[in-house]
């Protein structure tokens, strides 16, 4: 049989083409009247005018394969035509030639593959039992001639574009009493090294399918990482899978043993639509797909507001320092900080922490706390610090009095300064003589004036008092006494 395979087929050929009726030609697969789509590459005699089909190629347990080893043989253990050539033929026979330059496919050479094997093959795997009825396949057998054989018959030394390595397979059919078919179902294959693989097949493109799964199923907090997963159908499928959240690619994984992984942790907050799209590496032998969209919830981060105040204890007055740390750091937005209902400020945070620092709090007991709204509030959630009691102390206070005169006579003009310290503080000074209360004056500058003509005649024992205008920011404070005479 091997002295059989081995001829040129330069003699065979022309036994075999020297009956030129054909049968009707029945379409098996989706055939494209042109280049398969998205096709990476056609070769230049493409389409080729004869060949009315492409080849599909398996190996022993009927899955797709799409190249091999040069070495094999069989080449493929069933290569399937996607056209009936010819109704009624029931044997196939798989034939390869070397494309040359400037001549039409009708003349060039090449050689006889496989011996004529009997179609249907009820000892074939499900997968080639179950083509349409009618499809022609080539059954591999061990004594077949190789692509290494091809090669060493027929060398392709050509230097031309798109002829370079490459080879055509011709898959024939006939029956007992009727030469084989002129049409043919083909497949340009490109020897690269010591492997083959399609480049181009009319029709043969077999169909791929994508579903796509994520871990954790169906949601996760933002941030968190997520893998998604894409299996692509069948396995034998070569390519890449790009991963899609909604029109924006997050990223691209390769097919490996039918599936390709991606784990990412940049999933935007809120709903994503999720899918897997499957590019082949060789548009020729598989169809692209797209997997259902998959609807996964990105739900927001729980954050925590921690809130600081320093120094431990301050006067009313001093610089006081709100820090409010939150939790995780990365969580963007501003910081509200509050005295009871009152808001003081909003401040941004950075790296987790915003700080304000403020002279005016009130004197006494405050409720201080501080409120983190997230940027988007899908991404992180708000929280609400514990509140701080803080209490600010009130402030002492000094009072000094100075009559203009020691002494005077009835009717004369006293005048009576009370200055205070410190001067910020207000409030009002009330003039005592003795116990009589001689009258109030509002502080102004750290000062109040009295001038009076009413003392009556005698020793007077003269004090100021200072009263705060809110007892929790200041003290109260009493002054030493001065001493006025008035005469007669």
């Amino acid at each position: 049989m091997n002295s059989f395979l081995r001829r040129s087929t330069s003699a065979i050929l022309s036994l075999l083409m020297s009956v030129g009726a054909i049968g009707v030609v029945t379409v098996v697969g989706n055939v494209s009247a042109a280049s398969p789509s998205g096709a990476a590459t056609v070769p230049p005699w493409e389409p080729d005018a004869n060949s009315v089909g492409g080849l599909v190629f398996y190996d022993a347990a009927g899955n797709v394969i799409t190249g091999g080893s040069i070495t094999d043989s069989p080449i493929a253990a069933y290569v399937a035509g996607t056209t009936v050539i010819r109704s009624g033929d029931t044997k196939a026979t798989l034939f390869g030639y070397l494309p040359v330059n400037g001549q039409a496919p009708g003349s060039w050479s090449g050689d006889l593959l496989s011996g004529a094997t009997t179609y249907p093959n009820n000892s074939a795997p499900s997968a080639i039992q179950s083509l349409p009825a009618g499809t022609p396949v080539v059954t591999g057998q061990s004594n077949d001639l190789t692509i290494a054989n091809l090669e060493a018959n027929f060398p392709n030394n050509s230097k031309t574009a798109g002829y370079q390595g490459v080879y055509q397979l011709r898959l024939k059919t006939s029956v007992a009493g009727k030469s084989a078919t002129t049409t043919y179902d083909s497949a340009d294959i490109v020897v690269t090294g010591s492997t083959w693989s399609v480049e181009y097949s009319l029709g043969a493109q077999v169909t791929t399918t994508t579903s796509l799964s994520t871990t954790p199923t169906s949601s996760s907090p933002f941030t968190s990482t997520v893998t998604l997963k894409a299996t692509v159908t069948p396995s034998t499928a070569v390519g890449s899978v790009n991963f899609v959240d909604g029109t924006t690619t997050i990223g691209s994984a390769p097919v490996v043993n039918g599936t390709a992984s991606l784990d990412t942790a940049n999933l935007p907050g809120g709903s994503q639509a999720l899918t897997a799209e499957f590019v082949p590496s060789n548009t020729g032998a598989y169809t692209s797909s797209d997997s259902p969209v998959v609807n996964f919830d990105v739900t927001p981060v729980a954050t925590t507001t921690k809130l600081n105040v320093s120094p431990a204890s301050a006067s009313y007055g001093s610089s006081v320092t709100i820090t409010a740390t939150v939790s995780p750091s990365s969580a963007a937005g501003s910081v509200a900080f509050y005295d009871g209902n009152t808001q003081l400020t909003s401040e941004v945070p950075f790296s987790g922490q915003a700080v304000y620092s403020t002279t005016a709090l009130p004197g006494g007991v405050q409720q201080l706390k501080a409120v983190f709204t997230p940027a988007t509030a899908v991404d992180y959630s708000s929280s609400t610090s514990a509140t701080s009691s803080y209490t600010l102390k009130a402030v002492a206070t000094k009072i000094a009095l100075k009559a203009s005169k020691g002494v005077v006579t009835k009717g004369a003009a006293v005048t009576l300064t009370a200055s205070l310290s410190p001067s910020r503080a207000g409030g009002s000074v009330s003039f005592f003589d003795g116990t009589k209360k001689l009258a109030s004056v509002k502080v102004a500058k750290g000062r109040a004036v009295l001038v009076t003509k009413s003392l009556s005649v005698a020793h007077h024992v003269l004090k100021a008092v200072f009263a705060p205008s809110t007892g929790a920011d200041y003290k109260v404070a009493t002054s030493a006494t001065v001493k006025v005479t008035v005469k007669q």
